[in-house]
């Protein structure tokens, strides 16, 4: 499950970031449930989705200037679940289109 995020967190990365958006993905390799996590920094908001391998993820976006949480999701995805659906309510808060 963690490849499949990463590779879609790639795809993301590479068509939706630019000057008034900053995205980076790291990875935790924690022997019994490794992670990736994407953060997003626009003018409007900051954001991050961490995804574990076991299907677990935790979405948060917050108001740059409040604080103010805009949107905060978690769950479990089910194997091929389309995550740029999934995500929507995140690249919305951000004021972004995915690709």
């Amino acid at each position: 499950m963690l490849d499949t995020f990463i590779t879609w967190a790639q795809r993301v990365q590479s068509h939706t970031a630019g000057p008034s958006l900053k995205i980076q993905l790291t990875g935790n390799e924690e022997p019994e449930n490794p992670s990736a996590r994407l953060d997003f920094d626009s003018p409007f908001a900051i954001a991050r989705i961490t995804f574990w391998n076991s299907g677990d993820y935790d979405a948060e976006v917050s108001a740059r200037e409040t604080g103010r949480t805009i949107y905060s999701g978690f769950g479990l995805i089910d194997e091929g679940r389309d995550l740029s659906h999934l995500f929507a309510p995140v690249f919305r808060a951000l004021r972004v289109d995915l690709p």
